[in-house]
């Protein structure tokens, strides 16, 4: 196997780690705001709509 085809062969591997990395991030960013909005839901609809807050460790302010 020649050098180009070694490196090609080793660069999959980072390309799919990089890749998935940062796809992992942005699901928990996604995921993080979607606690937020269904917590403020929660809040100006007396608790009969949304999330109550579950997390002890994240402090949600909605803009009402």
């Amino acid at each position: 196997m020649n050098p180009i085809n070694w490196l090609i062969v080793l660069m999959i591997p980072v390309m799919l780690w990089i890749c998935t990395a940062d796809t992992e991030s942005q699901v928990q960013e996604m995921e993080d705001q979607q606690y937020v909005e269904m917590v403020c839901i929660h809040q100006q609809t007396d608790g009969e709509f949304g999330w109550p807050p579950y997390r002890r460790n994240v402090e949600v302010t909605c803009n009402d």
